[in-house]
């Protein structure tokens, strides 16, 4: 079984450790701060992300409490020198998106143009909370970086936009029936409202569903894509492993920052410009306390 050099990104530890099983990172066995990344690639030039590195003693990512508070908590502390910023960087992003937006009313191209830009242009802000919480050095152009990813980050849209589809396929099967056979359906007021009562539970089933791929493949999966270049398959399972034996917990994380920027908005229109800022900190900061990492200043 081959052996894998990794090495921690706090304090540059390195070990030869075996490659097996499927794991996301490990936390660093001497200073205990950090996970490490491997320093070699996988056959074909790409980084290996899935292999084990987990020596005797060490935690697994994935291996967390959801602790609400704390994470918001921690995300607060970091704002100094990121809020503004990306505030300015939201202001810029929506007019540009909006510009080319309009391209959407050309039919099929302009619609597509207008995904290619606004997709990888979107994730500018977490790239910079990334960067920021680890401390890296980053400008306010990286907001507008977007495209570095350009490939994993459309390839992640076209897969959550099927997923998507694949979630609703029983409400529009549901509702394309009940048009055909409106007729023998409206005749009979029993057979109406148990029409009825069919729909309505197979779009709660489907709303359950999206919002289950919500948590389990959106939460972290932009994150992987930036962080660790994962391919939009790779963050997806990654996703998928770091939010494994969480859903509750991670869903009710979601709903606080969903309710964060609510109040926001209601800040004369401006104030979730300030929540959404707070809100990709908030998401990169429980991103990196999922990989068992210490952040925080």
């Amino acid at each position: 079984m081959p052996n894998l050099l990794v090495e921690c990104y706090a304090c540059k530890h390195r070990r030869s450790v075996p490659d097996h099983d499927v794991c996301l990172g490990v936390l660093c066995p001497r200073c205990r701060k950090a996970h490490m990344d491997p320093v070699e690639s996988r056959l074909g030039g790409e980084r290996m992300l899935f292999g084990s590195l987990q020596p005797a003693g060490s935690r697994r990512s994935g291996d967390y409490t959801v602790d609400i508070g704390g994470w918001l908590t921690a995300a607060w502390e970091l704002k100094k020198g990121f809020l503004l910023p990306c505030v300015g960087a939201l202001v810029l992003i929506g007019l540009i998106s909006g510009v080319v937006g309009l391209l959407g009313l050309i039919p099929i191209v302009g619609s597509l143009i207008a995904m290619l830009v606004v997709v990888p242009l979107a994730q500018g802000p977490m790239i910079v909370a990334l960067y920021h919480i680890r401390d890296k050095g980053w400008s306010f152009g990286d907001f507008f970086s977007g495209f570095q990813w350009f490939g994993p980050f459309i390839g992640y849209a076209i897969l959550v936009n099927l997923l998507v589809v694949a979630c609703l396929i029983p409400v529009l099967a549901g509702v394309g029936l009940l048009l055909v056979f409106r007729g023998p359906i409206l005749a009979d007021g029993a057979v109406a409202l148990q029409a009825v009562a069919v729909l309505a539970s197979t779009g709660l089933v489907s709303l359950f569903l999206l919002v289950f791929l919500v948590i389990r493949v959106g939460m972290f999966a932009v994150q992987l894509i930036i962080d660790r270049d994962c391919g939009p398959i790779e963050a997806i399972k990654g996703s998928w492993k770091l939010t494994e034996g969480h859903f509750w917990g991670l869903l009710a994380f979601f709903f606080v920052l969903v309710a964060i920027n609510f109040v926001g908005s209601l800040v004369f229109g401006v104030g979730v410009l300030f929540t959404a800022a707070f809100t990709n900190l908030a998401l990169a900061t429980a991103y990196y306390r999922a990989l068992g990492e210490s952040i925080g200043r």
